[in-house]
């Protein structure tokens, strides 16, 4: 026994040593992205491309429910494998800085670089309207925030104990983020121009729907820690 103890100290520790669900989200993510740049381009292939999305979050729950549930709670995590975590935990979200970093740059070099024949022709099919920022995007980013934090709330009644009271401020930060999706697809449905008209209208999309959808996949974990809450 007590050598069991001392080699926990030192070792990884975990009840999981083989798992087929990484490979088939790797595949499924993959052939989404295939599907979306041929969609975009005109191909008939949204069909394909809407089962591989369906399929991707169906691995995504799956994994979860059978892998990840389960290493949470029976795992024996010594200090070494914690810290790993947390350090590629830091790692992603650096390559999410990096990655709309990236984003923002492509914009603003095609924005400010232009010569004036070269930004007449990017945005002569595009009608700018001028938006009242006051109005819905100001309330837009007022409820995204107050998801955010209904969902940090929510976490610290759980360290509490207070199992009511989590749930309460969760089920509101599922609310609110639904209701930031909906209105994002008001605005979607507003605007004057399309994905190819011009690479600025094509860099405004890439932008604002990887945000929905980083948007998206929170809702998901959260309707999933709601779940688990009520266990």
């Amino acid at each position: 026994m007590k050598k069991n103890i001392l080699k926990s100290n030192f070792f990884f520790h975990n009840h999981i040593v083989n798992t087929k669900y990484p490979i088939f989200l790797s595949l499924f993510l993959i052939f989404f992205f295939i599907f979306l740049i041929l969609f975009f381009n005109k191909y008939d292939v949204f069909s394909y491309f809407f089962f591989s999305f369906i399929f991707f979050f169906l691995n995504i729950f799956y994994w979860a429910e059978k892998d990840l549930f389960f290493e949470s709670d029976s795992g024996i995590f010594n200090l070494k494998l914690y810290n790993s975590i947390l350090v590629g935990f830091f790692i992603f979200l650096l390559s999410e800085v990096a990655l709309f970093s990236g984003f923002l740059w492509c914009f603003f070099d095609r924005a400010f670089s232009l010569s004036p024949l070269e930004y007449s022709f990017y945005f002569s099919n595009i009608s700018i309207e001028r938006v009242v920022w006051i109005e819905l995007p100001f309330l837009v980013t007022l409820i995204f925030i107050f998801s955010g934090y209904c969902a940090i709330i929510s976490y610290y009644y759980y360290s509490l104990g207070e199992r009511d009271l989590s749930n309460g401020f969760l089920q509101l930060s599922i609310i609110f983020g639904l209701f930031f999706l909906i209105c994002q697809i008001k605005e979607y449905n507003e605007l004057s121009f399309c994905f190819d008209d011009n690479v600025i209208s094509s860099i405004f999309f890439l932008l604002t729907s990887f945000h929905a959808m980083h948007a998206i996949v929170g809702l998901f974990l959260l309707n999933i820690s709601l779940v688990l809450n009520d266990k």
